[in-house]
């Protein structure tokens, strides 16, 4: 292609881009705006984002964009304050995950663990389960690893818990990954619906539909000593994921 022709199709591949960056922005508001909808002040929507109340804004370059998550989001706010309740008391009511996370989750010892095994620290990022907040550590499942931690009470370790965790969501993210492209395709005919709700609606759902099957019908156990060729048997409770691990991590040593 020679330099006119590639001239043209740079124009063209800008406009497509930039058709699709006014497509995605169509329905998305900048602060601004949202403040003059919600009929509160910009310095307001700053304080309840910078306090956990608020979603994540969308960004495109440096600029922060608001949608109607945040709109529902802001007008529960103020009902909720109408009726008495402080800002701490409604983001323990809107995320009650973060509030257990940062209560009951041994932050201190959490973090140290995981200095200790940067490779376990790095897959537990990868499954979604960690990540970095202005450098530092942050629990973005923390409800997975309350759930871990518990494992205690049988006997397991801190750490050895922490490595089902991400074996276990090592081996769901597969599994996530089709669940989404199927929710994707589910939707496709209503693009107007919230997506990011009903993705929470459907992991709940998942949730409760896999609670429900595993507390009716007793799981099989795989033979102890025995795991399954891939790594842990599917099968394994938390005594036989233990003592899997534990004869891995001799063998690597």
């Amino acid at each position: 292609m020679d330099d006119a022709g590639e001239r043209r199709r740079s124009r063209t591949d800008d406009g497509g881009a930039a058709r699709e960056n006014a497509a995605e922005t169509r329905h998305l508001m900048k602060i601004d705006e949202l403040a003059r909808m919600v009929r509160v002040t910009t310095r307001t929507i700053r304080t309840y984002q910078n306090r956990g109340l608020l979603p994540e804004p969308r960004r495109h370059g440096r600029t922060p964009y608001y949608d109607a998550r945040h709109v529902a989001r802001l007008g529960l706010i103020t009902r909720l304050q109408r009726a008495g309740q402080s800002l701490d008391a409604v983001r323990a009511l809107l995320d009650p995950d973060s509030v257990v996370g940062e209560v009951l989750l041994p932050a201190d010892r959490l973090r140290g663990l995981l200095r200790a095994r940067p490779s376990l620290s790095r897959s537990l990022e990868q499954g979604g389960v960690l990540g970095h907040r202005v450098g530092e550590l942050v629990v973005r499942a923390p409800r997975a690893v309350f759930a871990a931690m518990g494992l205690r009470r049988s006997g397991v370790p801190d750490a050895t818990a922490l490595e089902v965790l991400a074996e276990l969501t090592k081996r769901e993210s597969r599994r996530a990954s089709r669940t989404l492209d199927e929710l994707r395709a589910a939707l496709a005919a209503w693009p107007d619906l919230p997506h990011e709700e009903l993705v929470t609606i459907a992991v709940e759902a998942y949730r409760a539909s896999l609670l429900s099957i595993a507390t009716a019908v007793p799981a099989p156990r795989a033979p102890l000593g025995k795991p399954h060729k891939g790594g842990i048997s599917e099968f394994a409770d938390a005594d036989e994921i233990a003592t899997t691990l534990q004869m891995t991590n001799r063998t690597e040593q």
